[in-house]
């Protein structure tokens, strides 16, 4: 299995762990079969992103988490940018993603934070 899915394997177990859920709690939340998140847990499965959005739904955490290379833990602004979406209501979120979507294709510090105003003014409404 690919270095890819070896990463998200381990990070979906973690994350799993951490919040105390059982691979079944965790089937229930996501949609997703207790034997299916298991396959992935040992990297045996591909996993599709749509697969990947209900997992990151189901664990409340951003999908970018799941992802390697994305370095979230080094990275504050990042951070501050998915828990304010995260404590976004649910109908805002689409909205936010489309909006990381674009920001992820940004290349300079000062556009991100430009982002995190934007969400930081939608938060206040």
């Amino acid at each position: 299995m690919s270095k890819t899915m070896e990463y998200i394997a381990q990070r979906v177990k973690h994350l799993r762990t951490q919040q105390n859920l059982s691979l079944e709690e965790l089937a229930d939340k996501s949609n997703l079969t207790k034997n299916y998140i298991w396959q992935i847990e040992q990297a045996k499965a591909n996993v599709s992103i749509n697969k990947l959005e209900a997992l990151s739904s189901a664990l409340n955490v951003d999908l970018l988490e799941l992802l390697p290379g994305t370095e979230l833990e080094d990275n504050a602004s990042t951070i501050l940018l998915s828990k304010k979406i995260n404590s976004l209501p649910e109908e805002k979120k689409e909205l936010i993603h489309k909006i990381l979507r674009l920001a992820s294709k940004l290349e300079k510090q000062r556009d991100l934070h430009l982002v995190i105003g934007l969400l930081e003014s939608m938060h206040q409404k």
